[in-house]
C-alpha cells in the first residue's frame, strides 16, 4: 500500500504540473523540478507520502505551532550571466531582497489588499533574508558572485556545478537568462524554480534558479518580485494550493482553501473545491499585482521545517552560523575581497581614466593602485582614483586592499591602453589585413560578456591567409561586441572613405543582426554613428540560411564602404565596429583600408616607403630618392634603440627583439630629414 500510495503521489503532482503549463505560458517549475528529484532520491517521495498521512490524521497539525521568532537566512546570490545584458546590477538584487523581505514580514505596501474574509489567518512569517557578509573563506563579501555562463541561456541544475556555497550555511539562488527542465517550448516559460528540502541534501540539488527579469522590480525586471517569494516558499517545504487538489488537502496546510488548478491573473470571483480562492496567496499563480499574503498555517509549516532536521534547513538560521556568515547584526571584522573596474578600456595620453573600488570591507582600509606598462609604472592610495597617463602602452592594474583583519590584492593584466594620438602611424593611409593576431597594436577587442568576441581566424580569409572573426555561431541574440581601431590621422585631404570586406550569413530568416560602424573625433570620449548594416546588406550567401557553421568561400565576400568626410579634421579619430548579434551565423571582416585625396606635401613626402608597417619581425625601408641614409630608430621615451645605414637608399630593419610600441624612424641622406613612425606588433 504504501508504494501505490507513493505511485499516487508522484502521479498527482504531475498532473497538476502539466495543467500549470497548459493553461499559462509562464509558471513555476518547482514541480516539476521535484519529479526530477524524486526519481533520484525515492526518499523525497516518501518523505512527501508521510506529510500527506499527517495531515489526513490531522489537518489542524499546524495550528498548534505558535513559535514566535525571526529566523535569518544569509543569502548568496550567483549571477551566471550569458552577456552584460543580463548581468543585474547590485542595486537590482538588492531591491530583490528587499521586496522578499517585506513579503516575509508582512510589511508589504499591498498586505491591506487582502480581502476581509481571508484577514484572520494573515500571517508575519518571521523570515529575514540576508546577503551574507562573509564568503566560504572568511572573507568579506557583499554576498553577490558574478560568473560568465553558457548554461544561463538554459538553466538546469548543471548551473549549480559551475559555483556554490555551502547549502548548510546559505541559501544559493542563480539568477540565469533562461531556464529548461526538458519541457518542449510549447508548453510554457519557466520563471524560476526551487528544490523542497529533504536530509541530507547536496548543494547540487538545493537552492533556487530564477531569470534575471524575475529578481526585483527595478533594472531588468518585468515584474514585483514575487517569483523569488514564491520560490522562497517551497525552499522552506511550502506547496502549491492546487498540489493536491480538493479532496487531498490542496497544499497540505488547513487555513489556505484547495483549489483544483492553478490561479492565473487577479480574478477575486474564482471559486474552486466549493470555496473561494484566496487568489492572493504567494504560492498560487495570480499575477504580482495580486498576490500578497502568507497563512498563519504556512508559517507554522515553514517553522516546522526550519526546527526539524530531516529538513536539512535547521543549521542555516542557527545563531553560529550567523555569525560565521557575518549576518546576526555585529560588525564584520573579516579580510577584504579586492576588486575594481574602469569607465574606459583604451584613452590617450593625458586623458583621465576614472577606477572605480568595487572591494568589500567591513572595516576601515587601506588601498594601494599599481599601473604598469613596460617599464612604467605609477601608483595610488586613493579609494576611487581618477588617473592620467603621459606614457603610451598597454597597462596592467593590481589593487591591493589592507584592513586590521589581512590583505587581498587583485590584478587584471593588459586591462586598458594609452596611445598617444599625435604619433599615430597611420596617416591617412590606414590598413588592417589581420596576418597578425588581435588583439594587438592596431585593434583592441571588447567583449561584451559572453566570451565570445573578436578573434583571429585561419577558415577564411578575403587576402592573405587570416581575417577577424566575431564566432556567433552557437551564441543567441543580445549583446555588443566590438572591434576598435588605434588612432588614425585624417588630416592632409579632401575627402576619405573607409573600404573592408565582410561575409555574414543568417541561421534563421527571423535573424537582424546588425554591424554598425562609429567614429570618435575626442579619443574615444563619444561615438558618431558614420553607417548600418543591416541583416539584409550584411548577407552575403544570397537567398536561404546557413544552418551549419558558416565558412565562407571566395565568392562569399563582399564589399562594404563608409564615407568619413564628416570627420576630416585636425584630431585623430578612431573606429570601431560593432556587432550587435540576433542569432546569425559567424561574422568575417577583411581588408579594413582608408582611401583618401592625397595632397601636395603628401606627395612630396611620398619619396619613402616602410612595410609592413604594423611588423614584428622585418621591416623594409625604400627611399627612393637616395643611394644612401642613415638611420635611428627612437622609442617613445626618446630613446636611440637601432642605429644603421641604407645603401643604395633600400634595406631592411631586425625588429625581432624590440618590445610592442610605436618608434620614430629617422633617416639623414644629402643633409635632409626624413622621419616615419613605425610600430613593432
Amino acid at each position: 500500500m504504501r508504494y501505490l500510495a507513493i505511485l499516487a503521489i508522484a502521479t498527482l503532482l504531475s498532473n497538476n504540473a502539466q495543467s500549470q503549463h497548459q493553461h499559462e505560458s509562464h509558471f513555476c517549475g518547482s514541480d516539476i523540478y521535484f519529479e526530477q528529484q524524486a526519481q533520484a532520491h525515492p526518499e523525497l517521495l516518501l518523505q512527501r507520502e508521510r506529510e500527506v498521512n499527517d495531515f489526513v490524521e490531522n489537518p489542524n497539525m499546524y495550528e498548534y505551532n505558535s513559535e514566535s521568532a525571526i529566523h535569518t537566512i544569509p543569502v548568496v546570490v550567483h549571477v551566471m550571466y550569458y552577456n552584460f545584458e543580463d548581468s543585474i546590477s547590485v542595486a537590482q538584487i538588492e531591491d530583490a531582497i528587499d521586496v522578499v523581505n517585506e513579503d516575509y514580514s508582512l510589511t508589504n505596501s499591498d498586505a491591506g489588499n487582502l480581502r476581509a474574509q481571508f484577514q484572520s489567518v494573515q500571517a508575519n512569517m518571521e523570515f529575514r533574508f540576508e546577503l551574507a557578509k562573509v564568503d566560504p573563506n572568511g572573507k568579506a563579501t557583499n554576498g553577490i558572485t558574478y560568473h560568465q555562463s553558457d548554461r544561463s541561456l538554459g538553466a538546469n541544475d548543471a548551473i549549480k556545478t559551475e559555483y556554490s556555497w555551502n547549502n548548510t550555511k546559505y541559501l544559493n539562488i542563480w539568477v540565469v537568462n533562461a531556464i529548461d527542465l526538458g519541457l518542449p517550448p510549447s508548453q510554457g516559460t519557466i520563471l524560476g524554480y526551487a528544490a523542497f528540502p529533504y536530509q541530507g541534501q547536496p548543494v547540487n540539488d538545493d537552492g533556487i534558479v530564477i531569470r534575471h527579469d524575475q529578481m526585483g522590480r527595478i533594472g531588468t525586471a518585468r515584474s514585483n518580485g514575487r517569483t523569488l517569494t514564491h520560490e522562497i516558499g517551497h525552499w522552506i517545504n511550502l506547496l502549491h494550493p492546487f498540489n493536491y487538489g480538493c479532496s487531498n488537502g490542496g497544499d497540505l496546510v488547513g487555513d489556505t482553501p484547495p483549489v483544483a488548478s492553478a490561479s492565473y491573473g487577479c480574478d477575486l470571483n474564482k471559486v474552486s473545491c466549493g470555496q473561494t480562492t484566496m487568489i492572493e496567496n504567494f504560492m498560487d499563480y495570480a499575477d504580482d499585482v495580486c498576490a500578497n499574503t502568507f497563512t498563519a498555517g504556512q508559517k507554522a509549516r515553514a517553522k516546522a521545517c526550519m526546527n526539524n532536521t530531516a529538513f536539512n534547513r535547521d543549521n542555516i538560521a542557527a545563531p553560529a552560523n550567523l555569525i560565521a556568515t557575518g549576518v546576526n547584526g555585529a560588525t564584520v571584522t573579516a579580510a577584504p575581497t579586492a576588486n575594481f573596474t574602469l569607465d574606459q578600456h583604451m584613452v590617450c595620453v593625458n586623458d583621465a581614466v576614472d577606477f572605480t573600488n568595487l572591494s568589500v570591507s567591513y572595516i576601515n582600509a587601506t588601498y594601494n593602485w599599481s599601473f604598469s606598462s613596460g617599464g612604467t609604472t605609477v601608483t595610488s592610495t586613493q579609494e576611487n582614483p581618477s588617473m592620467t597617463f603621459t606614457t603610451p602602452g598597454t597597462y596592467s592594474v593590481t589593487l591591493t586592499v589592507t584592513n586590521s583583519s589581512g590583505t587581498d590584492t587583485k590584478t587584471k593584466t593588459a586591462y586598458f591602453r594609452v596611445v598617444d594620438p599625435n604619433a599615430t602611424p597611420y596617416d591617412n593611409n590606414f590598413t588592417a589585413t589581420f596576418e597578425n593576431n588581435i588583439p594587438n597594436f592596431t585593434w583592441m577587442v571588447i567583449d561584451d560578456g559572453d566570451g565570445r568576441h573578436w578573434q583571429t581566424t585561419t577558415l577564411a580569409s578575403y587576402g592573405g591567409s587570416k581575417s577577424a572573426q566575431m564566432p556567433t555561431f552557437l551564441s543567441l541574440a543580445g549583446g555588443t561586441d566590438i572591434l576598435q581601431s588605434t588612432p588614425m590621422m585624417m588630416d592632409q585631404t579632401a575627402s576619405a572613405t573607409l573600404s573592408f570586406r565582410y561575409a555574414w550569413a543568417k541561421r534563421d530568416n527571423s535573424n537582424q543582426d546588425r554591424l554598425t560602424v562609429t567614429v570618435s573625433t575626442d579619443c574615444g570620449a563619444t561615438w558618431s554613428v558614420a553607417r548600418i548594416f543591416s541583416s539584409f546588406s550584411l548577407n552575403t550567401i544570397g537567398s536561404g540560411v546557413a544552418t551549419s557553421n558558416f565558412v565562407p568561400n571566395s565568392s562569399q565576400w563582399a564589399e562594404g564602404t563608409v564615407n568619413l568626410n564628416n570627420f576630416i579634421g585636425a584630431d585623430p579619430i578612431m573606429i570601431r565596429f560593432n556587432y550587435i548579434s540576433d542569432g546569425g551565423n559567424n561574422l568575417y571582416l577583411d581588408e579594413i583600408r582608408t582611401a583618401v585625396t592625397v595632397g601636395v606635401a603628401e606627395n612630396e613626402n611620398g619619396i619613402l616607403r616602410v612595410y609592413p608597417n604594423p611588423a614584428n619581425d622585418l621591416v623594409t625601408v625604400d627611399m627612393t630618392s637616395a643611394n644612401e641614409a642613415d638611420w635611428t630608430l627612437i622609442n617613445m621615451n626618446g630613446q636611440t634603440v637601432k642605429v644603421g645605414k641604407l645603401e643604395n637608399g633600400t634595406g631592411t630593419i631586425d625588429i625581432t627583439e624590440l618590445p610592442s610600441g610605436m618608434y620614430m624612424l629617422h633617416l639623414v641622406s644629402n643633409g635632409k630629414t626624413t622621419t616615419e613612425r613605425v610600430v613593432v606588433e
